[in-house]
């Protein structure tokens, strides 16, 4: 039994090692690749011819449409939306018009309201 394990171990080394030596070889042919084409890249800068000037294309703009014709895009139609609100207390989403000055957020504010930065914390739990 230890005889059939020592040899599967032996032939899985085996094939580690032939694994190891093909990637190895990959490795160096990329290697020899990337510099291969470092080096043509170098040759055709070299020789290629210097660039001229850059000429800058003045592109014609079509003309100017009238503040008039503009109409804001929206998906939806804001006429037919605001006819189907139910209540005109829905149409002030206000803080005031919902909680009014009373509310933790308009007393969290007015002490809140002059800290900054390091004294955040302390006003905080304080």
């Amino acid at each position: 039994m230890l005889e059939k394990a020592s040899a599967v171990v032996a032939e899985l080394q085996a094939l580690v090692a032939e694994a190891r030596a093909a990637s190895a070889v990959e490795n160096n042919v990329a290697a020899e690749d990337k510099k291969d084409k470092k080096k043509k890249r170098k040759r055709s800068s070299v020789d290629a011819e210097p660039e001229q000037d850059h000429v800058p294309v003045e592109h014609e703009r079509p003309a100017a449409r009238d503040k008039e014709d503009k109409k804001r895009f929206s998906r939806v139609d804001e006429s037919k939306a605001l006819q189907q609100v139910s209540s005109e207390a829905l149409l002030d989403n206000r803080y005031e018009a919902v909680f009014g000055a009373e509310g933790y957020g308009a007393k969290a504010n007015e002490k809140l309201r002059e800290v900054r930065g390091k004294d955040f914390r302390c006003a905080v739990s304080g």
